[in-house]
Protein backbone atom coordinates (compact mmCIF):
# COMPACT_ATOMS: atom_id res chain seq x y z
CA UNK A 1 0.00 0.00 0.00
CA UNK A 2 1.33 3.47 -0.89
CA UNK A 3 0.26 6.95 0.05
CA UNK A 4 -1.10 7.52 -3.49
CA UNK A 5 -3.68 4.71 -3.38
CA UNK A 6 -4.89 4.93 0.21
CA UNK A 7 -8.51 3.83 0.63
CA UNK A 8 -10.90 5.83 2.79
CA UNK A 9 -9.56 5.27 6.31
CA UNK A 10 -10.44 6.48 9.80
CA UNK A 11 -8.55 9.71 10.61
CA UNK A 12 -6.14 8.01 13.02
CA UNK A 13 -5.24 5.27 10.50
CA UNK A 14 -4.86 7.85 7.76
CA UNK A 15 -2.45 9.77 10.00
CA UNK A 16 -0.47 6.56 10.55
CA UNK A 17 0.09 5.97 6.84
CA UNK A 18 1.01 9.58 6.19
CA UNK A 19 3.61 9.35 8.95
CA UNK A 20 4.99 6.10 7.52
CA UNK A 21 5.28 7.68 4.06
CA UNK A 22 7.21 10.62 5.54
CA UNK A 23 9.56 8.17 7.25
CA UNK A 24 10.31 6.62 3.87
CA UNK A 25 11.59 9.97 2.61
CA UNK A 26 15.06 11.54 2.70
CA UNK A 27 17.00 12.49 5.83
CA UNK A 28 16.15 13.69 8.41
CA UNK A 29 12.53 12.57 7.83
CA UNK A 30 13.51 8.93 7.56
CA UNK A 31 14.99 8.99 11.05
CA UNK A 32 11.84 9.87 13.01
CA UNK A 33 8.38 8.33 13.12
CA UNK A 34 5.55 9.33 15.45
CA UNK A 35 2.38 7.26 15.56
CA UNK A 36 1.34 8.70 18.89
CA UNK A 37 -2.39 8.83 19.72
CA UNK A 38 -3.46 6.86 16.66
CA UNK A 39 -5.29 4.38 18.95
CA UNK A 40 -3.68 1.46 17.16
CA UNK A 41 -4.27 -2.13 18.38
CA UNK A 42 -1.20 -3.17 16.38
CA UNK A 43 1.51 -1.60 14.25
CA UNK A 44 1.68 -1.95 10.50
CA UNK A 45 4.41 -4.36 9.34
CA UNK A 46 5.83 -1.60 7.15
CA UNK A 47 7.10 0.17 10.26
CA UNK A 48 9.55 -2.63 11.01
CA UNK A 49 11.13 -2.20 7.54
CA UNK A 50 12.14 1.41 8.27
CA UNK A 51 15.66 0.50 9.30
CA UNK A 52 16.93 4.10 9.21
CA UNK A 53 14.73 5.09 12.15
CA UNK A 54 16.45 6.72 15.11
CA UNK A 55 13.26 7.73 16.93
CA UNK A 56 9.96 5.84 17.20
CA UNK A 57 6.96 7.14 19.16
CA UNK A 58 4.14 4.62 19.67
CA UNK A 59 2.67 6.24 22.77
CA UNK A 60 -1.06 6.56 23.45
CA UNK A 61 -2.21 3.56 21.46
CA UNK A 62 -3.84 0.24 22.37
CA UNK A 63 -0.88 -2.05 21.89
CA UNK A 64 -0.91 -5.26 23.92
CA UNK A 65 2.27 -6.66 22.40
CA UNK A 66 4.99 -5.85 19.91
CA UNK A 67 6.41 -8.19 17.27
CA UNK A 68 9.92 -9.62 17.31
CA UNK A 69 10.56 -7.58 14.16
CA UNK A 70 11.12 -4.59 16.47
CA UNK A 71 14.71 -5.83 16.55
CA UNK A 72 15.07 -4.89 12.87
CA UNK A 73 15.39 -1.24 13.90
CA UNK A 74 19.02 -1.63 14.95
CA UNK A 75 19.79 2.10 14.77
CA UNK A 76 16.91 3.11 17.06
CA UNK A 77 17.96 5.50 19.84
CA UNK A 78 14.60 6.70 21.17
CA UNK A 79 11.58 4.45 21.81
CA UNK A 80 8.36 5.75 23.41
CA UNK A 81 5.79 3.10 24.34
CA UNK A 82 3.96 5.13 26.99
CA UNK A 83 0.27 4.58 27.68
CA UNK A 84 -0.38 1.31 25.94
CA UNK A 85 -1.50 -2.04 27.35
CA UNK A 86 1.79 -3.92 27.24
CA UNK A 87 2.42 -6.67 29.78
CA UNK A 88 5.53 -8.01 28.06
CA UNK A 89 8.20 -6.90 25.60
CA UNK A 90 9.64 -8.80 22.62
CA UNK A 91 12.95 -10.62 23.11
CA UNK A 92 14.37 -8.71 20.14
CA UNK A 93 14.34 -5.51 22.19
CA UNK A 94 17.74 -6.66 23.47
CA UNK A 95 19.17 -6.05 19.97
CA UNK A 96 18.62 -2.29 20.16
CA UNK A 97 22.11 -1.61 21.46
CA UNK A 98 22.04 2.09 20.49
CA UNK A 99 18.88 2.85 22.46
CA UNK A 100 19.43 5.75 24.88
CA UNK A 101 15.80 6.49 25.83
CA UNK A 102 13.12 3.94 26.68
CA UNK A 103 9.73 5.12 27.92
CA UNK A 104 7.32 2.53 29.29
CA UNK A 105 5.07 4.78 31.37
CA UNK A 106 1.46 3.69 31.81
CA UNK A 107 1.53 0.03 30.77
CA UNK A 108 0.79 -3.27 32.55
CA UNK A 109 4.28 -4.56 33.21
CA UNK A 110 4.74 -6.34 36.55
CA UNK A 111 8.48 -6.80 36.15
CA UNK A 112 11.26 -5.28 34.11
CA UNK A 113 12.04 -7.86 31.42
CA UNK A 114 15.55 -9.26 30.96
CA UNK A 115 15.44 -7.85 27.43
CA UNK A 116 16.25 -4.44 28.90
CA UNK A 117 19.42 -5.72 30.59
CA UNK A 118 21.68 -5.64 27.49
CA UNK A 119 20.67 -2.03 26.71
CA UNK A 120 23.77 -0.58 28.32
CA UNK A 121 23.60 2.66 26.30
CA UNK A 122 20.37 3.69 28.05
CA UNK A 123 20.48 7.13 29.61
CA UNK A 124 16.77 7.60 30.30
CA UNK A 125 14.45 4.87 31.59
CA UNK A 126 10.87 5.73 32.52
CA UNK A 127 8.80 3.02 34.18
CA UNK A 128 6.06 5.02 35.91
CA UNK A 129 2.54 3.70 36.45
CA UNK A 130 3.07 0.03 35.85
CA UNK A 131 2.67 -2.87 38.30
CA UNK A 132 6.20 -3.26 39.63
CA UNK A 133 6.56 -4.28 43.27
CA UNK A 134 10.33 -4.61 42.99
CA UNK A 135 13.18 -3.73 40.69
CA UNK A 136 15.76 -6.24 39.40
CA UNK A 137 19.25 -6.08 40.87
CA UNK A 138 20.75 -6.04 37.36
CA UNK A 139 19.32 -2.54 36.87
CA UNK A 140 22.56 -1.32 38.41
CA UNK A 141 24.39 -2.60 35.32
CA UNK A 142 22.89 0.17 33.18
CA UNK A 143 25.66 2.49 34.24
CA UNK A 144 24.98 5.18 31.61
CA UNK A 145 21.61 6.03 33.16
CA UNK A 146 21.16 9.69 34.06
CA UNK A 147 17.39 9.55 34.57
CA UNK A 148 15.37 6.79 36.26
CA UNK A 149 11.68 7.19 37.06
CA UNK A 150 9.77 4.36 38.73
CA UNK A 151 6.94 6.46 40.18
CA UNK A 152 3.41 5.14 40.55
CA UNK A 153 4.21 1.50 41.29
CA UNK A 154 4.15 -0.53 44.54
CA UNK A 155 7.90 -0.81 45.09
CA UNK A 156 8.88 -1.34 48.73
CA UNK A 157 12.65 -1.11 48.43
CA UNK A 158 15.17 0.43 46.05
CA UNK A 159 17.83 -2.22 45.32
CA UNK A 160 21.33 -1.51 46.57
CA UNK A 161 22.74 -2.20 43.12
CA UNK A 162 21.52 1.24 42.05
CA UNK A 163 24.52 2.68 43.89
CA UNK A 164 26.51 1.71 40.77
CA UNK A 165 24.68 4.35 38.72
CA UNK A 166 27.33 7.00 39.20
CA UNK A 167 25.97 9.17 36.37
CA UNK A 168 22.40 9.27 37.69
CA UNK A 169 21.09 12.83 37.98
CA UNK A 170 17.36 12.28 38.44
CA UNK A 171 15.90 9.50 40.60
CA UNK A 172 12.13 9.53 41.04
CA UNK A 173 10.20 6.90 43.00
CA UNK A 174 7.09 8.93 43.82
CA UNK A 175 3.92 7.15 44.99
CA UNK A 176 5.34 3.77 45.92
CA UNK A 177 5.60 1.85 49.22
CA UNK A 178 9.19 2.69 50.14
CA UNK A 179 9.61 2.90 53.93
CA UNK A 180 13.37 3.48 54.20
CA UNK A 181 15.57 5.92 52.36
CA UNK A 182 18.74 3.92 51.60
CA UNK A 183 22.11 5.20 52.78
CA UNK A 184 23.71 4.48 49.40
CA UNK A 185 21.90 7.47 47.87
CA UNK A 186 24.84 9.50 49.17
CA UNK A 187 27.08 7.44 46.85
CA UNK A 188 25.49 8.91 43.70
CA UNK A 189 27.80 11.86 43.04
CA UNK A 190 25.84 13.38 40.12
CA UNK A 191 22.40 13.18 41.73
CA UNK A 192 20.57 16.51 41.47
CA UNK A 193 16.94 15.55 41.98
CA UNK A 194 15.58 12.96 44.40
CA UNK A 195 11.81 12.49 44.43
CA UNK A 196 10.29 10.19 47.06
CA UNK A 197 6.92 11.83 47.63
CA UNK A 198 3.99 9.61 48.53
CA UNK A 199 5.85 6.79 50.27
CA UNK A 200 6.07 5.63 53.90
CA UNK A 201 9.25 7.37 54.98
CA UNK A 202 9.63 8.47 58.60
CA UNK A 203 13.03 10.11 58.54
CA UNK A 204 15.89 11.43 56.45
CA UNK A 205 18.94 9.21 57.04
CA UNK A 206 22.09 10.88 58.33
CA UNK A 207 24.08 9.33 55.46
CA UNK A 208 22.14 11.38 52.91
CA UNK A 209 23.36 14.56 54.60
CA UNK A 210 26.77 13.80 53.13
CA UNK A 211 25.43 14.41 49.63
CA UNK A 212 26.65 17.90 48.84
CA UNK A 213 25.37 18.17 45.26
CA UNK A 214 21.65 17.48 45.67
CA UNK A 215 19.54 20.47 44.62
CA UNK A 216 15.97 19.17 44.74
CA UNK A 217 14.66 16.93 47.51
CA UNK A 218 10.94 16.20 47.40
CA UNK A 219 9.48 14.18 50.30
CA UNK A 220 5.84 15.27 50.46
CA UNK A 221 3.09 12.91 51.65
CA UNK A 222 5.26 10.76 53.91
CA UNK A 223 5.38 10.36 57.70
CA UNK A 224 8.40 12.51 58.50
CA UNK A 225 8.09 14.08 61.94
CA UNK A 226 11.50 15.70 62.34
CA UNK A 227 14.31 17.07 60.20
CA UNK A 228 17.89 16.13 61.12
CA UNK A 229 19.95 18.84 62.80
CA UNK A 230 22.58 18.42 60.10
CA UNK A 231 20.26 19.34 57.24
CA UNK A 232 22.58 22.27 56.52
CA UNK A 233 25.23 19.83 55.24
CA UNK A 234 23.15 19.50 52.07
CA UNK A 235 24.34 22.94 51.23
CA UNK A 236 23.33 23.01 47.56
CA UNK A 237 19.62 22.44 48.19
CA UNK A 238 17.41 24.82 46.22
CA UNK A 239 14.08 23.08 46.77
CA UNK A 240 12.92 21.14 49.82
CA UNK A 241 9.34 19.87 49.60
CA UNK A 242 7.95 18.44 52.85
CA UNK A 243 4.20 18.98 52.50
CA UNK A 244 1.75 16.55 54.10
CA UNK A 245 4.10 15.20 56.77
CA UNK A 246 3.97 15.50 60.58
CA UNK A 247 6.53 18.23 61.21
CA UNK A 248 5.93 20.66 64.07
CA UNK A 249 9.32 22.40 64.31
CA UNK A 250 12.40 23.22 62.23
CA UNK A 251 16.07 22.86 63.16
CA UNK A 252 18.06 26.08 63.45
CA UNK A 253 20.56 24.73 60.92
CA UNK A 254 18.02 25.18 58.12
CA UNK A 255 19.10 28.85 58.05
CA UNK A 256 22.46 27.75 56.64
CA UNK A 257 20.88 26.50 53.40
CA UNK A 258 21.95 29.60 51.51
CA UNK A 259 20.73 28.37 48.12
CA UNK A 260 17.26 27.32 49.32
CA UNK A 261 14.53 29.04 47.34
CA UNK A 262 11.48 26.88 47.97
CA UNK A 263 10.48 25.34 51.29
CA UNK A 264 7.13 23.57 51.20
CA UNK A 265 5.69 22.93 54.68
CA UNK A 266 2.02 22.74 53.75
CA UNK A 267 -0.25 20.48 55.77
CA UNK A 268 2.09 19.65 58.62
CA UNK A 269 1.50 20.18 62.35
CA UNK A 270 2.93 23.61 63.08
CA UNK A 271 0.72 25.12 65.78
CA UNK A 272 2.85 28.23 66.13
CA UNK A 273 4.73 30.23 63.56
CA UNK A 274 8.22 28.66 63.19
CA UNK A 275 10.31 31.32 64.95
CA UNK A 276 13.46 30.23 63.18
CA UNK A 277 12.02 31.70 59.97
CA UNK A 278 12.13 35.17 61.52
CA UNK A 279 15.85 35.15 60.78
CA UNK A 280 15.15 35.08 57.03
CA UNK A 281 14.04 38.72 56.48
CA UNK A 282 13.76 38.34 52.69
CA UNK A 283 11.60 35.19 52.95
CA UNK A 284 8.21 35.33 51.26
CA UNK A 285 5.35 33.51 53.02
CA UNK A 286 2.79 32.04 50.64
CA UNK A 287 -0.60 30.44 51.26
CA UNK A 288 -1.59 30.02 47.62
CA UNK A 289 0.45 27.11 46.34
CA UNK A 290 0.00 26.72 42.59
CA UNK A 291 2.63 24.10 41.88
CA UNK A 292 4.95 26.58 40.19
CA UNK A 293 8.53 27.28 41.15
CA UNK A 294 9.14 30.79 42.47
CA UNK A 295 11.22 33.32 40.61
CA UNK A 296 14.91 32.58 40.93
CA UNK A 297 15.55 35.44 43.36
CA UNK A 298 12.56 34.67 45.61
CA UNK A 299 12.81 32.65 48.79
CA UNK A 300 9.38 31.20 49.50
CA UNK A 301 7.93 29.10 52.30
CA UNK A 302 4.48 27.56 51.88
CA UNK A 303 2.52 27.20 55.13
CA UNK A 304 -1.02 26.45 54.00
CA UNK A 305 -2.91 23.84 56.01
CA UNK A 306 -1.00 24.19 59.29
CA UNK A 307 -2.95 24.92 62.52
CA UNK A 308 -0.89 28.05 63.27
CA UNK A 309 -2.73 30.00 65.95
CA UNK A 310 -0.37 32.74 67.11
CA UNK A 311 -0.11 34.73 63.87
CA UNK A 312 -3.07 35.47 61.56
CA UNK A 313 -2.72 34.52 57.90
CA UNK A 314 -3.20 38.13 56.81
CA UNK A 315 -0.16 39.10 58.89
CA UNK A 316 2.00 36.24 57.63
CA UNK A 317 1.30 37.06 53.98
CA UNK A 318 2.74 40.54 54.57
CA UNK A 319 6.19 39.06 55.09
CA UNK A 320 8.71 38.36 57.82
CA UNK A 321 9.20 41.98 58.98
CA UNK A 322 5.43 42.28 59.62
CA UNK A 323 5.39 38.94 61.49
CA UNK A 324 8.31 40.07 63.64
CA UNK A 325 6.51 43.26 64.52
CA UNK A 326 3.31 41.38 65.33
CA UNK A 327 5.18 39.03 67.65
CA UNK A 328 7.14 41.89 69.20
CA UNK A 329 10.44 40.45 68.04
Amino acid sequence: MTFDNLPDLPPQTDDMWKAIERARGPEPFNQMLSLSACFLPNVAEEVWTLTSLRSLDLSLNKLEKLPESLGNLADLQFLDLCFNQLNCLPHSLAKLSKLHTLKLLGNRLDNLPEQVRPLTALRCLRLQQNKFNKLPTWLGELIELTELDVSGNTIRKLPGSLRKLKKLRYLLAINNQVNTMPDWLADLPELLWLGLDGNKLKQIPSALLNHHGLKHLTLGRNQIGQLPAGINQMNQLEQLLLHHNTLHELPESILDLKHLRRLDLRYNRFQKFPKILLNWPDLKIDFEYKGKAPRVKDKVVFLEGNPISDVPIEVMTQGIPRVRAFLGQ
